[in-house]
Formats: structure tokens, sequence, C-alpha cells
């Protein structure tokens, strides 16, 4: 079973042999969604909890599919195919938080109220890291740096890695 070349440079291999499978840890993604693909679910559900700040649906899905790309990266079993899509920290858990449109586009105000909800639940999922791996210009809000400004400072002084 070949690893892929960024498994390699990492040298995820001799990470894991150590007993270092991100066990334990949950990452929260603000993203597009998360697919219910089986790496998320076998042998065990890694997907904590689901909510889409942008239609109100339920979940999981990802109308886009870089919120799964995201958390596959992250937390894929790599159980399927020849084993080389195997994420980081194969034993954490994804808190999926979905801020982002099915273009990939958002709004500042979802985006905030992501970071608000995990200000609230951190402590509930055990969200220890917070991937942010978007972009978007900032409009239509009053003074929305400061807002964002401030849950990132109370995510930080929780001990949380964004």
């Amino acid at each position: 079973m070949e690893m892929t070349n960024v498994g390699n440079l990492l040298e995820l291999r001799r990470i894991y042999s150590r007993g270092i499978t991100g066990k334990g840890i949950t990452t929260a993604v603000l993203d597009t969604g998360i697919y219910a693909h089986p790496d998320f679910f076998i042998p065990q559900n890694k997907i904590l909890y689901f909510q889409d700040f942008v239609r109100n649906r339920r979940g999981p899905f990802d109308d886009n599919g870089h919120g799964t790309h995201v958390s596959g990266i992250i937390a894929s079993g790599g159980r399927f195919g020849d084993g080389s899509g195997i994420g980081v920290a194969p034993e954490s858990s994804i808190v999926m938080l979905k801020v982002l449109e099915r273009d990939g586009s958002g709004k500042i105000k979802n985006m905030i109220k992501g970071m608000e909800w995990i200000c609230m639940n951190h402590k509930k999922y055990g969200i220890r890291i917070v991937n942010i791996s978007v972009g978007m210009p900032v409009k239509n809000i009053e003074n929305p740096a400061v807002t964002a400004n401030e849950n990132i400072k109370f995510i930080n002084k929780s001990e949380i890695v964004i």
C-alpha cells in the first residue's frame, strides 16, 4: 500500500506507528459542507456534528466538494481504494459548519455565526483545531473584522488552534 507523496514527506507512517493518529481530537471545519463518504463512517462515525448556516438544510451534505476534500485531508480513514487517501489524523473527528454556498462563495455573517457556534460548543465536542481554508471579500456588514477578530481571540484563549 503506497501513500501519497505528501504522506511520505510528512512521514505519516512513522507518526502513526508512535500512536499519533488524532484519536480524541476534533477539528471544526468551516467550509462548503461534507459528503457522507464511507471513509468518514467506517469503522466509526467521524462526523460528530453538521450545521448548515447558509440554507439551514439537514445534513451532512456538500454541494461543492471543497469541504469534503479538506475534511478528507484531515480525517479520512483511507480504507477504500489503495489506502493512499488516508488523512493526516485518521482517527480524529470532524464538526462541519457549512458557511459557504454551492459555488464556494460566502457571506461573512455566516462565517461569524460558525465562529460563534464554535465559541459556544467547543468543549461539548472536544474541538481543538479550527480549519478555515477559505477567502472572501468583506462587504455588506458593519465592521465584520471586529466581530470576527473578537471570535478568533476567544477561540485562541480556549487553547484551540486555528
